[in-house]
């Protein structure tokens, strides 16, 4: 799979290089897609989702390069280029404990046990944004509105699951009061709206309320950076630190996941506050 991953890059590579040389035209990501449509019947391994998304990445790479041509992808010898298979989100799929892709089926390292839990995934809108967009440039009027209908459906119904699973098993929720809206204000404006947290905070809080369960929003602040085990201000801050994922408590020693530490926090602070 990876050396026709290189294949289809070193194809972009050649054909970049000639169209900016012969015609001065520096093709596009949409452009590269045409010129590779159908070329999935010419692989053994890979399909037409991860040849556009070599395509794509190629696009970005020469681009932030801001040359004409890029180095070749070499699949053998002892400077071949690193294993490498990109794939749309949509292509891949979770089955029996295993992600089923391009036919095959690759176990998986589910080092915090996943598979034990009903996870949200979040990204209704990004897996149908590709058949949006082409139905957008078709001008098209009806097909967007169904698309987005779609979205709207899968959403809510993910939602509505999810939250009522989480009513059926606790008795205490206890959740971060975040702002979504103030975070749909920055670059991730997308993924947040995506997810759709005030709704679902809704369907909790309701939900909550007829099955006569806690449900509360805590106060997050420091609750990253608070070590949950002995209290003490010593986590990573800052927007540059969000990249730290876990961290070592300097008072008491502990080893954190940043997010599991948050949570524990949430909860401790959630308890604290409804006890008599």
């Amino acid at each position: 799979m990876a050396t026709e991953v290189n294949q289809v890059w070193n194809y972009c590579n050649d054909l970049s290089d000639r169209m900016i040389r012969e015609r001065g035209r520096w093709m596009s990501g949409f452009d590269f897609s045409a010129c590779t449509a159908g070329a999935s019947k010419q692989f053994e391994h890979i399909g037409s989702s991860t040849i556009q998304e070599t395509a794509e990445h190629y696009t970005s790479k020469r681009s932030s390069a801001m040359r004409r041509k890029l180095r070749w992808r070499k699949s053998f010898g002892n400077k071949r280029s690193l294993g490498w298979v990109p794939f749309k989100a949509r292509a891949a799929h979770w089955k029996h404990g295993q992600v089923f892709f391009a036919g095959s089926h690759f176990k998986v390292w589910d080092s915090f046990g996943l598979a034990n839990y009903k996870v949200l995934e979040g990204r209704w809108y990004r897996h149908l944004e590709g058949k949006l967009a082409k139905a957008q440039r078709a001008r098209r009027k009806r097909r967007p509105r169904a698309i987005h209908e779609k979205i709207r459906n899968r959403r809510a119904d993910a939602l509505h699951k999810f939250s009522r699973n989480l009513v059926d098993r606790c008795g205490e929720i206890y959740m971060g009061d975040v702002s979504s809206s103030k975070l749909a204000k920055t670059r991730m404006a997308k993924s947040v709206l995506d997810a759709s947290w005030a709704s679902f905070k809704t369907m909790l809080d309701y939900k909550s309320q007829q099955a006569g369960i806690v449900y509360r929003e805590i106060n997050e602040a420091y609750t990253t950076r608070m070590c949950s085990e002995c209290g003490g201000l010593c986590g990573p801050q800052g927007t540059r630190a969000l990249s730290v994922r876990d961290w070592q408590c300097v008072e008491c020693g502990v080893q954190h996941d940043r997010d599991v530490n948050a949570a524990r926090n949430i909860l401790r602070l959630g308890a604290g506050h409804c006890a008599p």
